[in-house]
C-alpha cells in the first residue's frame, strides 16, 4: 500500500490532467491501510470469540503441562491472578492415558505426543510448565514441537535457578514464572543474521572469491575452503556462523529437536575442532548460542575463527620450513 501511493503521488508530477490532492492521497492511504489490515484483525478476533466463548484479542490461552498437586496449585495461582489475563484451557499430561480426565473442572486436552496439535488447533498464547512437571529434555521437546505457533513458553522452577539463559520473570504471587527465550528465535535477531550474512557474503563474493577461488579453481589449484561455501550463505541455505553442518542434517531429520539455526561456516563447536567434544559439552556450546545470539557474537566468533586459521597456517608453514 505504501509503495502504491507513493508511485501514484510520483505519477502526478508526470501527468499533470491527474493531478490528485495530496491531503486526499494521505487520508486514503491511511483508510486503506486501516481497512485491509483491520478486517482481518476484527475477523480473528471474532473467530477465536466463537471458539472459546471470550474474548480472543486481550485474553491468554493457557495450556498448564503436568497434571499432579503441583500442576493444579499453579492452576489456583493462575485463576487468582485475574488481571494477568491468563485462561486456562486444559492440562497436558506426560502420556495419553489421561486425555478427556477432569481435573479441577478443567480437562486434560493431550499428551506430549500431540501438544503440537493441541497448540495449534486450540490457538493456544501460553504454555506453562509446572514444577518438576518433565525433564529437561521433555521440556525442550515441548518447545520445538510448538516453536512454528505464536506461542510463549514459562517455567515455573522449584527452585530460582533458571533453566536457560535469558528470561523474563512475571510473578504469580509467591510463584515466579519465568518465560524461556532464545534469541535466535527472535524476528529481530534473525533479521540482523541474515542482513549481516548478505552483506559480508556478498562483499566476499565480489572482492576476495573471485581472486583466491575461482581463479585458483581453474588452473587447477583450489580446495574446498571456507570461501567455496559463500555462495550458499548468500542465497541463505547456510549462515556464516551457526552449527555444524552434519549436527544440523542430524536435527532436520528429529522432529523433536530444538531449532539451533542454520548451519555455520564458523560456530562455538568448530572452533573447538582441536578437542574432543563429548555430546553434552556440544549441546551446551549450541544452547548457548541460541540463547545469546546476536550480531556482535557472530562477528566475534568470525574473527576468532580467521585468528586460529592464520596461526594454524603459520605454524604449518614454520614447520615447512624446517
Amino acid at each position: 500500500i505504501l509503495i502504491a501511493y507513493v508511485v501514484i503521488a510520483a505519477l502526478v508530477a508526470f501527468f499533470k490532467n491527474y493531478a490528485f490532492s495530496r491531503v486526499m492521497i494521505l487520508l486514503s492511504c491511511g483508510m486503506s491501510i486501516a481497512l485491509i489490515c483491520g478486517w482481518r484483525l476484527l475477523a480473528q478476533v471474532f473467530e477465536k470469540t466463537s471458539a472459546s466463548g471470550s474474548s480472543g484479542i486481550f485474553g491468554k490461552r493457557t495450556l498448564i503441562v503436568g497434571t499432579d498437586a503441583k500442576a493444579i496449585a499453579l492452576l489456583k495461582k493462575i485463576r487468582a491472578r485475574v488481571g494477568d489475563g491468563y485462561e486456562a484451557i486444559g492440562f497436558i499430561s506426560s502420556t495419553h492415558k489421561e486425555i478427556g480426565k477432569l481435573i479441577a473442572d478443567v480437562p486434560v486436552l493431550g499428551s506430549l505426543e500431540n501438544v503440537g496439535k493441541v497448540i495449534h488447533d486450540l490457538q493456544i498464547t501460553d504454555v506453562i510448565f509446572a514444577p518438576d512437571a518433565l525433564n529437561y529434555g521433555q521440556i525442550l521437546s515441548v518447545i520445538a514441537k510448538g516453536r512454528t505457533q505464536p506461542v510463549n513458553f514459562h517455567l515455573v522452577p522449584s527452585t530460582m535457578e533458571v533453566m536457560v539463559g535469558k528470561a523474563s520473570v512475571d510473578s504469580l504471587d509467591e510463584l515466579p514464572l519465568v518465560q524461556i527465550t532464545y534469541n535466535i528465535d527472535k524476528p529481530l535477531n534473525q533479521f540482523g543474521k541474515r542482513a549481516f550474512d548478505i552483506f559480508i557474503s556478498g562483499l566476499l563474493l565480489c572482492t576476495a572469491y573471485p581472486i583466491l577461488y575461482l581463479i585458483p579453481k581453474m588452473l587447477g589449484s583450489s580446495n574446498e575452503s571456507f570461501l567455496a561455501k559463500l555462495p550458499s550463505v548468500f542465497s541463505g541455505r547456510w549462515s556464516l556462523v551457526g552449527i555444524p553442518i552434519a549436527d544440523a542434517h542430524e536435527r532436520r531429520s528429529n522432529n523433536n529437536a530444538l531449532f539451533l539455526g542454520k548451519p555455520g561456516l564458523a560456530g562455538l563447536v568448530q572452533l573447538q575442532k582441536n578437542r574432543s567434544l563429548s555430546e553434552l559439552e556440544i549441546e551446551q556450546y549450541h544452547l548457548y548460542y541460541a540463547r545469546n545470539q546476536s550480531v556482535l557474537l557472530d562477528i566475534e566468533i568470525l574473527i576468532k575463527t580467521w585468528l586460529r586459521r592464520h596461526h594454524e597456517t603459520a605454524r604449518h608453514e614454520r614447520i615447512t620450513r624446517r
